[in-house]
């Protein structure tokens, strides 16, 4: 039996919900720690935080109440320690975490099966869009913590409080290990540590120092519900806003059995802590304290080598008030930029796409006809129909998207910038008519999934909408693009495509296919290339290569187009 442990102060309503996900968990011990008023001015707050643990009677639980405030930090220590010290493994969670059914099975299973492994230092059911490297489907290894509902073995915590966060950051830098790799707040939160209250950012760097990765999920099962005044250390969500999903089901977890660090997890942290990369213009400035004119000289001689170095710089400017404008909006809202009003499903995934979409140009393309007739397959929330409509404003767009979340903001999003005439299409494209389980995320998009998805969608072929020559075909539809160009091969309808972009997806484990996929392309008239993507959007693909390990995605884009028309 592994226990919950469960920290409380002062908010009696966040806590009652707390407890309601647990229960619904089927949690079957609790270890309640409920600290005690900093002043007279909270004493009937913490008396209610008490009253309402005294409550459950729906499980086994222990309740202590400290009689003196010890402060989040010493509490939490003091209570995961003594846990510990009785049971070889813990979950851990807070008064203002709610999580969805299954959770805790999802956190014991990852405990059991990682028991033995001293590699991996914990595991934690919380997650964000901002966090999770592109394309990840399944649980992954990252060397950042979470505090966030989460839990570990007696053996990892084992020496945590043998030394403080800066002596554990100096050990990391000794060893050659650099913990901004994941964040600057892991090398300069040490130093206020006192200050701060806080434990994670030292049991972070004891990871770190001891070769250690955490495991997470690859969505959120956990919402953190107690941003507001009353927090002792996070008041605002500050772009973190929740964002949950339904556990995944058991049978359709890939658990990675070789433990190494994901493929551009450190990026994402990184870009999530520290924010944008500081922009052109404040480095240009910044610059003057070397000698502007210095290096200026030197700049422009490396740009005169370089051609095209003003199309260069335009792209990077751009670049970065793009990033700036969407990195960390909050999840689910309407932003502006270039133009357009858009409502997005989180910050970096609308960047990501932006970037392809209209800065990249990964999927614009040239035509001699007017009224070109484009199919948009895997239309998420419409930057490709949009950045059509703007190079060719006569172009007569057919948009798929199975995901319910993502087709309303589909809508929505065409409709506010004037391509509500796109004719949009709710299913998935596949081999043939039927229904399938779709894995989705809510974020960057999902995927049919022969090993089970949490929603059920239509799928139709899609050499039924191919009713007259097609001059562009765009597909980004996470592994199904084998399927469906056969099928147009089958139906007779891939010579009806003048020129085509799909986004190709390589994933662990799963069919290499693009041997299989150009071979296809080759009979059927098509000349093609294959082109990568930027490291922010397929870090997986760059130097230094690693093998493949579980949940690992990677990317290339395939143009095509035909020589001769049928």
């Amino acid at each position: 039996m592994i226990p919950v442990v469960l920290f409380a102060y002062r908010r009696a309503d966040l806590l009652r919900r707390t407890l309601a996900s647990l229960r619904a968990n089927d949690v079957p011990m609790i270890y309640a720690f409920s600290d005690g008023a900093r002043d007279a001015s909270v004493a009937a707050d913490v008396a209610a935080v008490r009253a309402e643990l005294r409550t459950v009677d729906w499980t086994r639980i222990t309740i202590v109440e400290s009689p003196v405030n010890l402060g989040v930090s010493e509490s939490e220590q003091r209570g995961i320690t003594r846990v510990l010290a009785e049971h070889e493994m813990a979950v851990i969670v807070e008064e203002d975490l709610e999580s969805v059914p299954g959770t805790y099975a999802f956190l014991c299973t990852a405990l059991t099966r990682y028991r033995d492994v001293p590699q991996v230092m914990g595991v934690t059911a919380w997650t964000h869009p901002s966090v999770t490297p592109p394309g990840v489907t399944q649980p992954y290894f990252t060397g950042r913590m979470s505090g966030l509902m989460w839990g570990t073995w007696r053996r990892a915590w084992d020496g945590m409080l043998d030394a403080t966060a800066l002596e554990r950051r100096d050990e990391c830098l000794a060893r050659g290990i650099d913990p901004s790799r994941f964040g600057r707040d892991l090398m300069d939160s040490p130093i206020h540590e006192q200050q701060l209250g806080t434990w994670d950012i030292r049991f972070n760097l004891h990871m770190l120092a001891r070769g250690g990765l955490f495991l997470f999920p690859a969505t959120s099962m956990v919402q953190h519900i107690g941003y507001d005044e009353r927090a002792t250390n996070s008041p605002h969500a500050a772009g973190w806003e929740p964002v949950s999903a339904p556990a995944p089901a058991p049978e359709s977890i890939v658990w990675p059995s070789d433990v190494r660090e994901q493929p551009g997890s450190a990026e994402r942290w990184r870009l999530a802590i520290d924010g944008p990369p500081v922009p052109l213009v404040r480095r240009l400035a910044r610059r003057t304290r070397l000698g502007l004119a210095a290096w200026f000289k030197r700049w422009w001689e490396f740009a005169g080598r370089t051609r095209g170095h003003l199309g260069w710089l335009r792209s990077e400017l751009r670049l970065e008030r793009v990033r700036l404008r969407l990195w960390n909006a909050p999840a689910g809202a309407t932003v502006t930029v270039g133009g357009l009003r858009l409502r997005i499903t989180d910050g970096p995934n609308a960047f990501m796409q932006y970037k392809d979409e209209f800065v990249r140009r990964n999927y614009a393309f040239q035509t001699t006809n007017p009224a070109p007739f484009v199919i948009d397959g895997g239309a998420n929330i419409g930057m490709f129909s949009l950045a059509t409509r703007r190079d060719h404003p006569r172009a007569r767009i057919v948009a798929f998207e199975p995901d319910p979340a993502l087709f309303h903001l589909l809508r929505e999003n065409l409709s506010a910038n004037g391509a509500g005439d796109v004719r949009l299409v709710h299913c998935a494209i596949g081999a043939a008519d039927g229904e399938m389980a779709f894995a989705s995320d809510g974020q960057a998009g999902g995927a049919l999934s022969a090993a089970g998805g949490n929603i059920r969608v239509k799928v139709e072929p899609l050499s039924r909408y191919v009713t007259e020559e097609v001059d562009f075909l765009k597909l980004n539809i996470e592994g199904a693009e084998f399927e469906v160009l056969h099928e147009l091969a089958a139906s007779g309808k891939l010579r009806s495509i003048r020129s085509m972009v799909f986004e190709y997806h390589g994933w662990y484990g799963g069919p290499q296919r693009l041997g299989a996929i150009l071979d296809l392309l080759d009979a059927h008239g098509f000349r093609y290339f294959v082109h990568d993507l930027d490291e922010q959007t397929n870090a997986a693909t760059k130097p230094v290569f690693q093998p493949p390990a579980p949940g690992m995605a990677w990317f290339a884009l395939v143009y095509a187009w035909r020589e001769e028309r049928p």
